[in-house]
């Protein structure tokens, strides 16, 4: 359909992304922040080859799941697209999500278990917010867009986001601070990134330049609301592209780094450091691998990263082997070993297609667990093809994306050795379309 062009109907299903599904004339019309069942009028603002993408203006007959977003910026943002559906249709929409990636892609027909969920909103430790150069405010990315809404909270992220916000946007405008403009690529500040444990914070302020003036005075807003469980740092960002953080971190002021333990094991958090962004829902995967663990097991963790997942691991199985082929992953990997004083732990560097099967052959493993974490992108088929040479006993598959869980599991049971013992969602992104998903498969 020609954008501009207006259009009626009735929403008759959801697409993976929480966008309503729409059909005139057998074109098919994708349309946000509807619900199945609904009866909409709208218009088409763009138009592609296969579909459309449509804004409803006027909602004629209302689903019973819909409910009034508590968020002001819910229509706005990109953030939440899935604010305007009751929270227990949330958790059924993820649940038939992975459904149907394993019905689509690798064409299984699951059942998958119900989705855990915890807190809906207030649930992120950590998030990072452009600064938008017209208005010279904290904000968020519109959908689809590099277009920044300035906002005041964020109510997905805990409570310390709303003061901070504050405090950053009365610094901005008393110092007459310069904003990075991404058009003009132009201007000295860019982001603001903070993440949080246990009450502490860490704050960075992304910049395009080798300073930050007045950060005295930054500091003493930021003592009033957060006393000295904070530390300030400045990122040293000059790129032009869509990175946001770089390697070039400098400490300003207060905690350099966080302790954050879990399940007995304790690891450092630092600015540069990948952490989930939902403690609460991150425990329980985390339970739910470990459950699946015996502890007269040899596990292997492949996709390994800086070792968490191995040492949590190593605290129930008899021995672990960490795969990653990042060499600073594995080196933090060895200092988290170290710092736990955890002696059943081996961590490699390499790639999983070879060391894996290495492994097995140097080590004489006949009887082990696989435990794989990989990337959005899911696992290589060569690393596929090697798993099914190694033959585990268990594959504890743990994805953030049901489209490549459900490729690389149809991969996996081409060869007829394996059987799915479950497959259970969990809302880590509580109010988006997204969901992570724990898989077992069994001989």
């Amino acid at each position: 359909m020609e954008k501009n062009k207006t259009f009626n109907g009735t929403i008759i299903d959801i697409n993976d992304d929480g966008d309503g599904i729409l059909k005139v004339d057998s074109e098919v019309i994708f349309v946000p922040d509807t619900i199945p069942n609904e009866k909409v009028t709208g218009v088409i603002i763009d138009s592609r080859s296969k579909f459309s993408i449509g804004k409803a203006t006027n909602i004629l007959s209302k689903s019973e799941s819909r409910v009034t977003p508590p968020c002001e910026y819910s229509t706005s943002c990109g953030g939440c697209t899935l604010q305007h559906i009751n929270y227990s249709d949330q958790l059924l929409f993820k649940q038939n999500k992975v459904k149907r990636a394993f019905k689509k892609i690798a064409k299984i027909d699951i059942t998958p278990h119900e989705t855990i969920s915890a807190n809906p909103f207030r649930y992120r430790n950590k998030i990072a917010m452009p600064i938008d150069p017209k208005t010279k405010s904290v904000g968020l990315f519109r959908t689809n867009s590099h277009k920044i809404v300035p906002v005041s909270d964020c109510l997905i992220t805990k409570e310390w986001i709303k003061p901070l916000i504050n405090i950053v946007n009365e610094f901005i405008k008393q110092y007459d601070i310069s904003i990075y403009n991404d058009e003009t690529k132009s201007g000295l500040l860019k982001h603001i990134v903070a993440r949080e444990v246990d009450n502490n914070l860490l704050i960075t302020l992304v910049i395009n330049g080798d300073k930050l003036n007045h950060l005295d005075a930054l500091t003493t807003k930021l003592n009033s609301v957060f006393s000295n469980n904070y530390g300030l740092n400045l990122n040293i960002n000059k790129l032009c592209n869509n990175c946001i953080l770089t390697e070039n971190f400098v400490h300003e002021y207060g905690l350099k780094s966080l302790q954050k333990t879990e399940f007995g094991i304790t690891h450092p958090i630092t600015n540069a450091s990948f952490m989930q962004i939902n403690d609460e829902i991150c425990e329980k995967i985390y339970e739910s691998v470990l459950e699946n663990i015996d502890s007269n097991e040899i596990v292997i963790n492949a996709y390994s990263g800086a070792g968490l997942l191995t040492a949590l691991i190593s605290t129930k199985a008899k021995y672990v082997y960490g795969i990653e082929i990042v060499k600073d992953a594995t080196i933090s990997a060895n200092e988290l070993k170290l710092q736990n004083h955890i002696t059943n732990i081996t961590n490699i560097c390499g790639d999983c297609t070879k060391e894996l099967p290495n492994l097995i052959r140097s080590k004489k493993i006949d009887d082990f667990t696989l435990v794989v974490d990989p990337p959005r992108k899911g696992i290589t088929k060569e690393v596929v093809d090697s798993i099914i040479s190694s033959k585990p006993n268990k594959i504890i598959y743990v994805s953030c994306n049901p489209q490549t869980l459900a490729r690389d599991i149809s991969l996996i049971m081409n060869s007829n050795n394996y059987n799915i013992s479950s497959v259970t969602p969990f809302d880590m992104f509580p109010q988006t379309a997204h969901v992570e998903t724990l898989c077992i498969l069994k001989k």
